[in-house]
């Protein structure tokens, strides 16, 4: 019987590289929030100044230009300058998906080592790993559940209530 060589728990502090997976980012949690009180603003059809949504969301108004820069490369919103510019979404909140949005921001859902095709270095035991299988089908539920709500759905309470 081949044995696995667990890491000891005495680090206090995991690898930067491992940080990454299985978490919704401030960032990520910010993009969500910014796109949509863009959406809740378009139902005006009136662009809005990032100065608002900073101070309404309490944030800097150089960390919500970052992700504005961020989204609008990303095709979700667009800017107009001026005296009466700003940001609006680039299209309508019921063909943005969270999937969109959380990828854009943070890159692809990675729940497990071995889901990342970005390392140098794979795992060691992915070859007999248990729960390799298990991983794999949670983030497809995770990704199907993502791509399923849109930030039309947050409006209508849809996100919190559909059974996956």
């Amino acid at each position: 019987m081949e044995t696995l060589e667990i890491p000891s728990e005495t680090t206090t502090q995991a690898p930067a590289e491992l940080a990454r997976y299985f978490r919704i980012s401030s960032r990520t949690h910010h993009g969500i929030v910014f796109a949509a009180e863009l959406a809740r603003a378009t139902a005006h059809e009136r662009p809005v100044a990032i100065v608002t949504i900073a101070d309404r969301m309490g944030l800097s108004a150089g960390y919500l230009e970052e992700l504005a820069r961020c989204l609008r490369e990303g095709g979700i919103i667009r800017g107009s300058r001026g005296r009466h510019g700003g940001y609006r979404l680039a299209k309508s909140p019921e063909r943005i998906t969270m999937g969109e949005l959380v990828r854009l921001l943070d890159g692809p859902v990675l729940l497990a080592h071995c889901q990342d095709t970005g390392i140098s270095m794979p795992c060691p035991a992915q070859a007999s790993c248990a729960s390799r299988f298990f991983f794999h089908r949670l983030k497809m539920v995770i990704d199907r559940e993502l791509d399923a709500t849109t930030l039309a759905d947050l409006f209508a309470g849809e996100g919190s209530h559909r059974s996956v």
